[in-house]
């Protein structure tokens, strides 16, 4: 997570780039690539989701969300420009940024297995994974999980990442 976004800067191929401040006031706690190319980031407590100008660092407010409690999790870009938001406890939405950001729950991910800290997208299925090792793998049409990985699998996993769609 950044810090009280103070300072914004976007890492590419190692090299750390300083481009500007964010001027938000909320905390980043989530940052995606859109499939339209365009960065985005959520932020808490006031749960809303910004733009991020990658030429300058400044947030333009994207969407205030309804139904959507933003906190803790990870976001995921798909290929149509939908974004999901594993909640730490496990809750899954989507957020479709060609309809206005319309949000919408989806479904849990199994409970009482840790928290849910990272999400990633690989040859078309979904992956969660938490804190303590538990992997789940998911898909969304129709929406089934199945456990990959259980709890003590010798790792420690803090957030997961998809390359671009």
């Amino acid at each position: 997570a950044l810090s009280r976004t103070e300072e914004f800067a976007l890492i590419l191929t190692g090299n750390v780039k300083f481009i500007g401040t964010t001027n938000v006031t909320d905390k980043i706690s989530q940052l995606v690539i859109g499939a339209d190319g365009k960065l985005y980031a959520m932020g808490t407590p006031n749960n809303r989701l910004y733009e991020l100008n990658v030429n300058n660092g400044k947030a333009t407010l994207a969407h205030t969300f309804n139904l959507i409690q933003a906190s803790a999790g990870d976001l995921v870009a798909d290929s149509s420009n939908k974004i999901l938001f594993l909640k730490n406890n496990g809750e899954l939405y989507s957020i479709n940024v060609n309809n206005n950001f319309s949000e919408n729950f989806i479904n849990n991910l199994p409970q009482n297995v840790g928290t849910y800290t990272g999400l990633t997208l690989f040859n078309g299925n979904y992956y969660g994974n938490t804190q303590n090792g538990t992997m789940y793998e998911f898909t969304l049409g129709p929406f089934r999980s199945n456990l990959v990985i259980g709890s003590g699998g010798g790792f420690s996993v803090g957030d997961a990442a998809s390359c671009p769609p």
